[in-house]
């Protein structure tokens, strides 16, 4: 994976769910990452240097489901790729307010979510 730098963001699979890592160390094979793991190249889905390029419609994002991703408009009505939008199922979010990599304080990815929930009854 020529592209992943050391201090990206990455979506990994690991075991059987996913999550979001940043990798330190970038090596040969694989990278170490910030929760005292490696990974192969072949277990990672996507990275980028913005960890919002990584987010998906159903992570959960500081406690809250993720229902959409929108792009900002500019000043002229244009779409702005370097702004996005988010509207949560938590309806105390305000669904207008622009997010960047400061402000996003959790990631708790949808696969993480299912694999840890407890379902009552089954």
């Amino acid at each position: 994976m020529k592209h992943l730098k050391d201090r990206d963001y990455v979506r990994v699979i690991d075991y059987t769910s996913t999550k979001i890592v940043r990798a330190l160390k970038v090596c040969d094979d694989g990278f170490h990452a910030d929760n005292n793991m490696y990974y192969l190249f072949s277990e990672v889905i996507k990275s980028n240097h913005d960890i919002k390029n990584l987010i998906e419609i159903g992570d959960y994002v500081n406690g809250a489901k993720l229902l959409s991703i929108d792009y900002a408009e500019d000043e002229d009505g244009n779409c702005d790729k370097s702004r996005f939008y988010y509207s949560f199922e938590d309806s105390d979010k305000d669904v207008n307010e622009y997010y960047d990599e400061l402000r996003i304080e959790t990631i708790l990815t949808k696969e993480q979510f299912e694999n840890n929930c407890y379902k009552i009854g089954e």
